[in-house]
């Protein structure tokens, strides 16, 4: 099993964190996953936007959902082992994250793979998202 992110519609809204907290019962201060921003290249403020401030149609910045390796993508939560998606995905108001079977070309995860590869992304995983990450997680972008 594994979970796409389109990075090209995710908002860095922060809803997939907390879905999964918050159903998953963590502790306040525990997390399964997080949403990091890159902005700026060279910055030494985490959140700096790439861009020219005085034009603010400039700015811009990247939010990239991290997976821990501590998250286990639901799979033996009881509503994922019925067929639904984990709650991170589930509560995702832009619908940027797929879940699925990759060995199962009919997957929603393979199928929407293939749909944005054909479209032009890249499909790339993270090396290491600075407190580690998740080997399940893959990233679309143009």
């Amino acid at each position: 099993m594994a979970i796409l992110n389109n990075l090209d519609t995710c908002t860095g809204c922060f809803t997939c964190p907390i879905a999964c907290q918050v159903a998953r019962e963590l502790k306040d201060d525990e997390w399964w996953m997080t949403v990091k921003c890159n902005g700026a290249p060279n910055s030494t403020f985490y959140d700096d936007p790439a861009g020219n401030w005085s034009d603010p149609s400039t700015l811009k910045m990247d939010w990239v959902p991290v997976h821990y390796p501590k998250c286990d993508l639901c799979v033996n939560e009881q509503h994922v082992l019925e067929g639904h998606d984990p709650y991170c995905i589930y509560n995702c108001p832009t619908r940027s994250k797929t879940f699925g079977d990759l060995d199962d070309p009919n997957s929603k995860i393979s199928v929407k793979m293939a749909e944005l590869s054909d479209r032009g992304y890249k499909i790339t995983q993270l090396p290491d998202a600075g407190t580690g990450s998740h080997a399940a997680i893959y990233y679309a972008e143009k």
